[in-house]
């Protein structure tokens, strides 16, 4: 735990260290010229607390932050900072909590060199895709409602690899996947009827298709925005 005593002006303000809390005195004014930067993990989030529970203290940043993987409570923002990954633990005020993950492929999943990335982050952001190389091979913006979907673009390097969402040089949580050049159906189902922009008649068409025996298969379909 770090304790910050009294009232400091910083230039820039960063915490990297995962699980580590950041205990402000209740009622002062920490005041961020340059850029705050708080990173923390999925498994182990950076907490931010006042010295005294409920008692608030404040944040004053030039409105450049990276924020991911954060536990605030007690907290004021004079000017708005957006966390992602992160939990809302109450009494905080100009906080904005956003997810930033990709719902899919799950990790774990084996894919085709060019599969598309469903995921969800702020409304109407940009989103890029980078694989584990940092390489980006997909941007979308995501709609109204913080849903994306985005094929990825540039072919993603066969074996052992990784998808990562990113607003700005904020990083959501990234998802370790399998890459083979030609999946079976046994790796990646696929529909075989209806055939690609067929036309249906009525809203609940019989699908069919092949995938492994045995298996789950979840059909998703694209919302009004494409999505």
């Amino acid at each position: 735990t770090a304790i910050l005593s009294g009232s400091t002006t910083f230039n820039n303000f960063t915490c990297v260290t995962a699980g580590k809390q950041l205990t402000f005195t209740a009622g002062t004014t920490q005041t961020i010229a340059g850029t705050l930067t708080l990173t923390g993990t999925s498994a182990s989030k950076i907490k931010l607390r006042s010295s005294s529970a409920g008692s608030i203290y404040t944040i004053t940043d030039s409105g450049t932050e990276n924020a991911s993987f954060v536990d605030v409570q007690d907290s004021t923002a004079t000017n708005s900072i957006t966390a992602y990954n992160s939990t809302n633990s109450l009494n905080n005020t100009n906080w904005v909590f956003n997810n930033l993950s990709i719902t899919y492929p799950a990790s774990g999943k084996t894919l085709g060199q060019t599969p598309t990335v469903i995921g969800i982050a702020g409304a109407s952001e940009s989103v890029t895709i980078k694989d584990i190389s940092s390489n980006t091979v997909a941007t979308t913006t995501a709609d109204t409602s913080g849903n994306f979907r985005v094929a990825v673009s540039t072919s993603l390097a066969t074996g052992a690899n990784s998808l990562t969402p990113y607003v700005g040089s904020v990083a959501g949580s990234a998802v370790s996947v399998t890459v083979v050049a030609s999946p079976t159906t046994d790796q990646v189902s696929t529909i075989t009827s209806p055939a690609a922009s067929a036309t249906i008649r009525g809203n609940k068409p019989t699908i069919t298709g092949k995938g492994l025996a045995g298996q789950t298969v979840t059909l998703t379909a694209k919302d009004a925005n494409g999505n």
